[in-house]
């Protein structure tokens, strides 16, 4: 799923924190994420450090629906409010090789 704004991820970690006017750690959103993950199921796959660090600098916009949920859920906000589903068409431009 694609990230609608890093800016409102940020705001979204800073009203989440106990300290006013500053954010929860990244890791501290992971963990929780992670935690979300597991209470649904989902045993294979974690939420890290460096996706959501990413995620809020803008360096990647995208990641995996599960984690995407389990942000948001650890957040307490809507999934729709910070991710939209992105659909992906692969063409080549190159016919494939054949042997």
């Amino acid at each position: 799923m694609e990230l609608i704004s890093c800016q409102a991820l940020a705001a979204f970690m800073e009203a989440k924190s106990p300290i006013p006017g500053r954010a929860i750690s990244y890791q501290a959103l992971a963990d929780a994420a992670t935690n979300q993950l597991r209470l649904a199921g989902v045993k294979d796959r974690k939420v890290s450090k460096s996706t959501v660090g990413h995620l809020v600098t803008g360096h990647i916009k995208s990641t995996h629906p599960d984690a995407a949920k389990a942000i948001c859920a650890a957040l307490g906000v809507p999934t729709g409010a910070l991710f939209v589903n992105r659909v992906s068409i692969v063409q080549r431009d190159v016919p494939a090789r054949t042997a």
